[in-house]
């Protein structure tokens, strides 16, 4: 450990977080370095991190890596002592490329992240009964994606079984097939159709026993979520399944997400800015959580099947000539525009255009090399290109469909040669 002489009120420890052993750093309010330690990763390791943080200044926030993984343990006690804990992204790679790979540069860059506020998410607590859920769908996530992978191993052994084996079972269905395979009776190994009957046997009682394990933990699941979220389960297209999705998403702490859109955000369903000089647009969220986007797609495809309010909306945005598929441009209302059904424009093209004005026409085509017609004929493209007939247009290797061209609504001619507009 590493001390600096200086008197401080308060200041900043960064956390690097490893399975073994936890690397911190402290600065002060003006970015100074004031000292670094290094303890294990146990509980005593960690009162002993913030023992040396306390013995700097009486005032302690801390940003920690990995709050959900190596840190967790970490960012429990901090919680629990009363401390700020932030919690911080990965290493940042610019850093990296410019002072090198390191514990401690690690631990600085997430003290600084604390200290010049970029990093602000509050982690999650991780003590209550919302981490009771988190560990039974984890369970039954790979309980289920074992049984999947057990009755896809069975086709495929019943694909390639013997011909009297596979005439009889390529016809029965997945629950026919299960119980015929449970009922194989099994002599010796030494043909290879008795060896594929066996291994039939196997996946089946595999893909049983799978089944009755998923089935004992939804009866542990449904009532932790009648308990506590009642009034979750009753909304329209909400499910155990879904419902515990958003539950694990939010925490045990929700009063970390600010709003509703700090929520969306966290899901990945907000648009975000992606505007140039005089382009104004937006693009979508490819980050957030998948599995809280997935619950919320499942829900909006719910509703839109059996919620009457669902489908008044849907159908008057599509009566004011929208489509359900999003557009990266806003309108002028506020909202986000739909693109519109049979719109010329390009999808990344931004900004609204003018109800009262006619659609622009479509750009003139343009003519692909040879290579691209026998790859498949008509392909898309998005952007413009412009060059002198002098010019010669040579297509990316292994991916001539990636040209520069101009718009043409959607589809592009396959012939000869480029011809330019």
């Amino acid at each position: 450990m590493t001390k600096s002489s200086l008197a401080q009120e308060q200041i900043i420890v960064g956390v690097d977080t490893h399975k073994d052993v936890h690397v911190a750093v402290a600065i002060d309010d003006h970015g100074r370095l004031l000292g670094q330690c290094q303890v294990a990763t146990t509980q005593r390791g960690c009162r002993t991190l913030h023992e040396w943080a306390l013995g700097l200044a009486p005032q302690v926030r801390y940003g920690v890596e990995g709050t959900g993984s190596y840190g967790a343990g970490l960012a429990r006690l901090l919680a629990a002592e009363g401390v700020s804990v932030t919690e911080i992204r990965g290493p940042n790679r610019k850093l990296h490329r410019d002072r090198g790979k390191s514990d401690t540069i690690d631990a600085e860059a997430a003290a600084r992240a604390v200290l010049a506020g970029t990093s602000r998410v509050v982690p999650k607590a991780g003590n209550d009964w919302v981490e009771q859920l988190r560990m039974l769908r984890l369970a039954r996530r790979s309980a289920v994606q074992a049984r999947t992978q057990a009755i896809n191993q069975m086709h495929a052994v019943v694909v390639g079984a013997p011909p009297e084996l596979h005439d009889a079972l390529v016809q029965l269905s997945r629950v026919e097939l299960i119980r015929c395979a449970c009922r194989f009776r099994i002599g010796r190994l030494d043909t290879t159709a008795s060896t594929t009957r066996w291994t039939l046997r196997l996946l089946a009682l595999r893909h049983e026993a799978l089944t009755a394990e998923i089935n004992g933990i939804d009866q542990v699941i449904v009532p932790l979520l009648a308990h506590h979220a009642p009034t979750l389960l009753e909304l329209r297209g909400v499910g155990p399944e879904v419902a515990g999705a958003l539950l694990v998403v939010a925490g045990d702490n929700p009063q970390r997400l600010r709003s509703e859109a700090s929520f969306a955000a966290l899901c990945g369903v907000t648009p975000l800015p992606a505007s140039s000089g005089k382009t104004t647009r937006h693009r979508l969220n490819r980050g957030g959580d998948r599995r809280g986007n997935t619950a919320l797609w499942r829900i909006a495809m719910t509703r839109l099947n059996c919620d009457p309010r669902t489908r008044d909306y849907v159908q008057r945005r599509t009566t004011e000539g929208l489509s359900n598929h999003l557009r990266g441009g806003p309108d002028r209302g506020g909202g986000w525009r739909p693109c519109g059904a049979g719109s010329p424009d390009p999808p990344i093209a931004g900004g609204e255009r003018s109800r009262d004005r006619p659609p622009p026409v479509p750009r003139a085509v343009f003519r692909s090399p040879s290579s691209l017609r026998r790859r498949g004929g008509r392909r898309r493209s998005r952007w413009r290109h412009r060059r002198s007939a002098a010019s010669r247009w040579r297509p990316r290797v292994g991916r001539p469909w990636q040209c520069r061209a101009r718009w043409t609504g959607g589809r592009v001619r396959a012939a000869g040669r480029h011809t330019p507009t």
